[in-house]
């Protein structure tokens, strides 16, 4: 929690960030009661039973879910899409899903500025060296990021013109 609070810092004195959504699967509870004392920032999350969220394995293989997990999941990405900056872990499917539907929900033809805790970035998928160098070598500009990303998770998803 300590990182993605000390980059809404760094977000807050570049952009002026006031008011943060906030998307959680902390188990435990701590991180929705460190909201209380917090003043530096508007917090806005959906509050429903998150013990379920305990790491044990993939959600993907999990029987012992209820309901909560998917439509949490489906609530937080439409409040999350509606976001002008994001600060998360982009080698997580979900995250990357989150910052997919920022993208395509923007009013403006700009990529919203992210940060990512840690490490992969926009153009490095979970199939690749993600080193600055490596990055720097592989020259795709950002449609084809966005592209390649779609291409490495079975995507057959578009998002721009193929002409």
């Amino acid at each position: 929690w300590r990182v993605y609070r000390q980059q809404l810092q760094t977000l807050r004195a570049k952009y002026g960030v006031r008011t943060v959504l906030l998307a959680t699967d902390d188990h435990t509870g701590e991180v929705v009661r460190a909201l209380q004392g917090e003043r530096d920032f508007n917090w806005v999350y959906l509050d429903y039973p998150r013990q379920q969220f305990r790491k044990r394995a993939w959600m993907e293989f999990r029987s012992d879910l209820d309901e909560n997990a998917p439509f949490s999941l489906a609530a937080e990405l439409e409040l999350l899409s509606t976001a002008d900056i994001f600060v998360g872990s982009m080698g997580s499917h979900t995250s990357r899903s989150v910052y997919m539907r920022m993208v395509s929900s923007s009013r403006t033809s700009q990529l919203p500025p992210f940060i990512s805790v840690d490490g992969y970035g926009l153009c490095c998928d979970f199939t690749e060296e993600c080193t600055k160098e490596a990055i720097t070598q592989r020259r795709r500009d950002a449609r084809e990021c966005i592209y390649s990303y779609a291409r490495c998770t079975g995507g057959d998803q578009w998002f721009y013109s193929r002409s």
